[in-house]
């Protein structure tokens, strides 16, 4: 966890970061794994393994995301 609180703070993200230790219990089948949910709490993207999350096609898929929920 402290890992994570660290990445955190040297972030400007303004999402969550969660540490789970079951993975069986979320169907995770590969690390890193993605969820990302809307406003609602609904999960609106899952990916397994690694992604550029600072190219065109991530900020798309995020602004689409956060686009449905206004």
């Amino acid at each position: 966890m402290e890992q994570i609180e660290k990445f955190a703070k040297k972030q400007s993200f303004e999402f969550k970061y969660v540490h789970s230790t079951n993975l069986e219990a979320l169907n995770i089948q590969a690390l890193p794994t993605t969820f990302i949910f809307n406003g609602q709490g609904e999960l609106r993207f899952a990916a397994a393994g690694y992604r550029e999350w600072n190219d065109e096609a991530s900020h798309t898929l995020i602004k689409s995301i956060i686009d449905t929920n206004e």
